[in-house]
């Protein structure tokens, strides 16, 4: 992990709020929109304090160029951010991000996409499940995120090795 934090573990922490100090023993962190993290124990080998917010740098708008058009992807969640960013998990998180299911309904594939700060590309992390109005994934690490349904996807090379795949933010559909 990076940015901040201290030593060893904490309790596990949950509750309502839009960040948690979560160490070694795992934890979760519910925010009032009701996006949802849970740290299993061992996921962190030091104390932090993780935040979820509703992204405000700008972020968001710079995936309108990928999002604004409903022949390729429908929105169904805010941007989030989640910091510390580039903390790293050893194991899996899951997130939960409360998506607007009735869009959610039709042809595609639902995602939630992921960045880092700086970078002009979003990784597409397929969703799992949706469960109680919220779209289900699986993390390893802290950045922005936003659920989506992708309705028109970017073509690979067939003869590239597997890679994840990368939404360039520049690239014409």
């Amino acid at each position: 992990a990076s940015c901040g934090g201290g030593g060893g573990g904490s309790a596990p922490a949950s509750g309502t709020s839009d960040s948690a100090t979560v160490g070694a023993n795992g934890g979760a962190l519910v925010h009032a929109d009701g996006v949802k993290l849970t740290v299993p124990a061992g996921a962190l080998s030091e104390t932090l304090t993780l935040r979820v917010a509703k992204d405000t740098t700008g972020m968001n708008a710079a995936l309108l160029g990928v999002a604004q058009d409903v022949s390729k992807s429908v929105d169904l969640s805010p941007t989030y951010a989640m910091t510390p960013h580039g903390t790293r998990f050893s194991e899996p998180v899951e997130l939960r991000i409360p998506i607007d299911t009735t869009l959610a309904n039709g042809t595609g594939t639902l995602v939630v996409l992921r960045t880092e700060p700086g970078n002009d590309s979003w990784q597409l992390i397929p969703v799992s499940r949706v469960e109680n109005g919220a779209a289900v994934v699986m993390i390893d690490g802290f950045s922005f995120y936003k659920a989506v349904r992708i309705v028109q996807v970017p073509t690979q090379n067939l003869n590239a090795p597997p890679a994840p795949l990368l939404l360039d933010m520049t690239a014409s559909f």
